[in-house]
């Protein structure tokens, strides 16, 4: 009897102290708009699938776009072609006298302006010097252990750079090229803890080796190189963003100018889709010398989007080539060639002019701009058409009166591209145009893409000018003072976690924006092996709840395995994850329901920490990818003394376990625990 008292004395310890699992860090604060109805901007067309489109803006749209007007404007010495990011309150862009800007949104003023280089050829070159022509990409990576708000930029010299984004301070920078022959046009893009970005030259004038390079985006070290063409060999230059595609982890680009290489691997005017881990090549199309004459470059970047064909749904990519034909074509079936295609305008050859702005995307159309053509017989300096995603067909045209260079932007009703010397406004569903303004200074050529954000749209020009538009009536995105404890965030952290063993972990995500699908990564870490990662989507105003168990393949009744994760937002919408966790021990079924926690610490209190001869408290601790191994100590103490002291190494990207027993304390103790790198720890019990 005695034996069976002390059993049941057992699981009752067991399970109140399951129940007292909690975190012991606050969540970071986040702050809002008082603009209301938008999300940041972080990347070059908003997201990795470059869909253009923001889905959650409510201010501006085809009622009240006719009554925008001009609330600043920025003058600086160079260029303004890159898509203005919008990213911890402050504008992010770039200009061609060498500074990366981060500006008030509300006044235009910097914030910080640091200098990322320029690059000048030799005489007779076109053009004739370049500076930071691309979107910078803005995230939150560890740097040296510490997480760490980065803004990626292309610099003006084949330099790429990670900026503080707070301070402009240079974290670390990586030549990609010599200059002047090379240069980094297009922004980066950052997924999974490394940066990619394309290697051309500077207007062909030398021409060089094309390549996608992969760096780690905590360090700058070069992970791998894709070269366009063989070594040896010119041309291929890569001029536009890569676009990845998150449930496959395919990364797709675009490659220019014509190589007579006649070597094996020549991949020059062809559309390229490489595996994101090593970049090794998955496929590729290349353009028929019949349909590329003479200066026939790929020079936008592919737009994901999806069409239903025949009753089947295809996953798409599409892009635009110097020819003046836009491109579809099934992503699982690349080499194949297109599903179908578009004469968008006349061409290099046929007068239409250059021809690389990328498309845009809403979830049913397909926006697609470019240079010269003709609509129903009026010739057409420039036009964007909106096409039916499965057909190719226009469902309506829009003649304008410039060329458009640009790539597309999009929100609910509303589409935006520069025309010219205008920036131009269009109703989504009929093409109607509603808002025009006219630079008419010298120099004058809007070839940036527009940034709609938080009822402001946001556009830089050739003649060195940014400008900010608005409505009356609403005020520029500037957080306001005092706001905080926002319950959403776009990391997440989970120290503790186990799959099998009679146990059944849970992730539940909410995602409370009202427009904007969350695009989710899962980042699974373990005591030693190799990190899993998964992509989850979470539609908007829901709840999707993934099972650890599933995605681990472990089933309740499999093999324990501990685990900690990682749950990142890669689009910047805000979410809220929390980790329910059951058991069924010896009969006795219950389980617990912990609150992510939303930043990294080194310091770490518990005050309740139980260890008995047959029960002890779990000691868990996440150190995450990308920075140095974590030296943690625990300090036990109880009755005003210490009573134990232990120090366990656990490598970066994985989880470590420890508890008071194994020091051999027998009792209730407090916990104190330092780490000489950023982690997150839990108590569970």
């Amino acid at each position: 009897m005695k034996r069976k008292i002390l059993i049941l004395y057992m699981l009752l310890v067991f399970l109140v102290g399951f129940f007292g699992m909690f975190l012991a860090l606050q969540r970071m604060p986040t702050q809002t708009h008082a603009s209301g109805g938008s999300t940041d901007w972080t990347m070059f067309q908003g997201n990795l699938e470059h869909s253009g489109f923001n889905g959650s803006e409510t201010i501006l749209n085809p009622t009240t776009a006719p009554q925008m007007k001009v609330v600043w404007t920025r003058h600086v010495g160079g260029r303004v072609t890159s898509q203005v990011v919008e990213a911890n309150g402050l504008l992010y862009w770039g200009s061609w006298d060498g500074f990366e800007h981060a500006s008030n949104p509300s006044t235009g003023t910097d914030v910080w302006a640091t200098n990322v280089g320029t690059t000048t050829p030799g005489p007779g070159c076109s053009p004739s010097s370049g500076g930071p022509a691309g979107a910078a990409s803005v995230t939150s990576v560890p740097i040296n252990g510490t997480m760490t708000e980065v803004a990626f930029v292309s610099g003006g010299n084949a330099t790429l750079y990670a900026l503080n984004a707070g301070t402009g301070a240079i974290l670390w920078r990586t030549l990609l090229g010599s200059s002047p022959s090379h240069m980094v046009w297009a922004g980066p893009v950052v997924y999974q803890g490394s940066v990619y970005v394309g290697v051309s030259s500077l207007g062909d004038c030398p021409l060089v080796q094309g390549q996608l390079v992969q760096l780690n985006a905590s360090t700058g070290a070069v992970q791998h190189t894709f070269n366009a063409v063989p070594n040896g060999c010119i041309g291929a230059g890569i001029w536009d963003t890569p676009t990845i595609d998150q449930a496959t982890g395919i990364l797709y680009v675009s490659t220019g100018t014509y190589s007579s290489c006649g070597y094996s691997g020549n991949l020059a005017m062809g559309l390229l889709a490489l595996r994101t881990t090593d970049l090794s090549l998955v496929s590729s199309w290349l353009l028929p010398l019949a349909q590329g004459p003479g200066d026939s470059d790929f020079g936008s970047t592919p737009t994901l989007f999806q069409a239903t064909i025949g009753g089947t749904v295809h996953q798409m990519v599409g892009l635009v080539n110097k020819n003046g034909v836009y491109y579809a074509f099934d992503r699982a079936n690349l080499s194949a060639g297109p599903l179908w295609q578009f004469q968008v305008s006349f061409g290099i050859r046929g007068g239409g002019g250059n021809n690389f702005s990328s498309s845009g995307w809403d979830g049913s159309r397909l926006y697609v701009a470019g240079g010269g053509t003709a609509i129903n017989g009026t010739k057409c300096s420039g036009s964007l058409r909106a096409f039916d995603p499965a057909t190719g067909k226009p469902t309506w045209e829009a003649c304008l009166g410039g060329a458009v260079v640009s790539s597309v932007m999009a929100v609910p009703g509303l589409v935006v591209v520069g025309a010219g010397t205008q920036e131009v406004a269009v109703d989504a569903a009929t093409g109607k145009q509603i808002f025009t303004f006219n630079d008419t200074s010298a120099g004058s050529f809007f070839a940036g893409t527009a940034t709609i954000v938080n009822g402001n749209l946001y556009v830089g020009n050739e003649d060195g000018s940014l400008f900010a538009f608005g409505v009356s009536g609403t005020s520029t995105p500037t957080p306001p003072p005092g706001i905080s404890n926002v319950p959403v965030s776009k990391l997440w952290y989970f120290a503790e976690g186990y799959v099998g063993g009679s146990f059944s972990e849970f992730l539940t995500l909410e995602n409370p924006d009202t427009q904007q699908t969350a695009q989710v990564q899962v980042e699974y870490l373990f005591t030693g092996g190799t990190a899993q990662t998964f992509v989850h989507t979470v539609p908007p105003q829901s709840r999707v709840t993934i099972g650890v168990n599933d995605d681990l393949r472990t089933p309740a009744n499999g093999t324990g395995r501990s685990v900690s994760m990682i749950v990142t937002s890669l689009n910047g919408v805000g979410i809220v994850a929390e980790r329910p966790m059951y058991f069924d021990f010896f009969g006795i079924r219950s389980g617990t329901d912990v609150l992510g926690a939303t930043q990294l610490a080194q310091d770490f209190y518990f005050a309740d920490v139980e260890s008995q001869p047959n029960y002890s408290s779990f000691i868990t601790i996440l150190n995450p990818p990308g920075g140095k191994d974590a030296h943690v100590t625990l300090n036990y103490y109880a009755g005003g003394a210490q009573i134990g002291t232990q120090t366990i190494v656990v490598p970066a990207g994985q989880r470590g376990t420890t508890s008071p027993a194994q020091l051999g304390i027998n009792r209730t103790s407090a916990l104190h625990v330092h780490s000489d790198q950023p982690v997150v720890v839990e108590r569970p019990r």
